[in-house]
């Protein structure tokens, strides 16, 4: 199966779907039971690669020791993640 998102598409589309911060491993769960998205192994997506691509993508995630939010809850533009 060929997966069209992105993990950090993934990540956006949870997260503004629970409106609240989750930590990494609750959106590794969410993410891999709704096959949003898988490493290209075919294998699970697990929290550290949560954690890793969120830090990789400041300008769509605030970052927690163990939680991420969208960074568009603090502003009045929201972000489109293909940007």
């Amino acid at each position: 199966m060929k997966f069209e998102m992105f993990l950090h598409e993934a990540i956006v589309k949870v997260l503004g779907e629970n409106m609240a911060e989750m930590t990494f491993q609750e959106i590794a769960d969410e993410i891999n039971r709704r096959d949003l998205y898988k490493k290209n192994d075919g294998t699970p997506v697990e929290a550290f690669q949560i954690k890793l691509r969120s830090r990789k993508r400041p300008r769509f995630f605030i970052l927690n020791e163990s939680s991420v939010g969208l960074i568009e809850w603090n502003q009045s533009t929201p972000t489109t993640p293909g940007q």
